[in-house]
């Protein structure tokens, strides 16, 4: 994954797909995974297990920059 300024990458096997910040609809972020809707139905889940602490911070401090608040929300997920 590529996270930079101006949006992210997600690679595959035999493909890229780019999404621009301003494209992201709303952001869910929660222990474990950080959802990107792309579209009211189109979800980009991110594991978070599979990037460093700091490309995680990256990701929600530019994401959530490009958004704003009203289009964050945070998830509480942890078993109680």
């Amino acid at each position: 994954m590529d996270i930079g300024s101006e949006g992210f990458a997600v690679r595959g096997v035999d493909r890229e797909t780019r999404y621009r910040w301003d494209a992201i609809w709303r952001a869910v972020d929660t222990s474990r995974f950080l959802f990107l809707y792309v579209a009211k139905i189109q979800i980009h889940p991110i594991p978070k297990k599979q990037l460093t602490v700091d490309e995680v911070d990256q990701l929600i401090a530019l994401c959530h920059k490009a958004i704003g608040d009203e289009r964050w929300s945070v998830f509480d997920d942890s078993e109680g």
